[in-house]
């Protein structure tokens, strides 16, 4: 009984270990041809400018390309914010400008002609 128990969390773990590698080897640049943020190199920004773009959420939901991404000057990125079930976006701070005004339970935010560094975070509240 007991071997039984631990084989099943042991393939739990490892189905969760598999899960997020999959997601994060999927967090992608666009203008790093397909390249994640890991896998920069010089050759890919010589001579070029780079501006950093820093996301992140609280529990409650999700922020896609979250962390810290790298933009070209001029290029842009976009950021998705979704609640999970039983949640909602309270607020997104963009630039340390807070947005309340969010009806829906995802959210869309683009960075476009990027020309500094950015800031998004999304806040999410469980509905009672």
């Amino acid at each position: 009984m007991l071997k039984k128990i631990i084989l099943s969390l042991v393939i739990i773990l490892i189905v969760l270990l598999t899960a997020t590698g999959f997601l994060y080897a999927n967090n992608k640049n666009p203008f790093n041809k397909g390249k994640s943020n890991q896998e920069i190199n010089e050759e890919d920004i010589s001579g070029a400018t780079i501006y950093h773009v820093t996301s992140n959420c609280n529990h409650g939901g999700i922020i896609s390309l979250k962390g810290n991404q790298f933009v070209k000057k001029g290029g842009s990125i976009s950021f998705t914010i979704t609640a999970d079930d039983g949640y909602k976006i309270v607020w997104v701070r963009i630039d340390n400008t807070k947005i309340k005004t969010i009806t829906s339970n995802t959210y869309t935010k683009t960075f476009d002609n990027v020309d500094k560094n950015h800031t998004i975070h999304a806040h999410f509240k469980k509905v009672k």
